[in-house]
């Protein structure tokens, strides 16, 4: 999977209508050279539940959750 303007637009709209108290991280992948770039959202904080799962697994974003 590679990230798109239009991927990127898809997670912004499942994460806008996932509004909650828990933070935002994201961490970008590039398996071949094996480069991590993590992100945090100072702004942006989600509910993470079924719907918002569902979403992501729809558009083929691998993730894991925090405890």
């Amino acid at each position: 999977m590679f990230l798109t303007d239009d991927l990127i637009d898809e997670i912004e709209d499942i994460c806008k209508h996932s509004k909650g108290k828990l933070p935002l991280n994201i961490e970008v992948i590039e398996p071949d050279n094996q480069i991590k770039l993590k992100f945090r959202s100072v702004s942006r904080k989600v509910n993470v539940d079924g719907e918002m799962i569902a979403k992501l697994e729809r558009i083929g974003v691998k993730y894991k959750l925090n405890a």
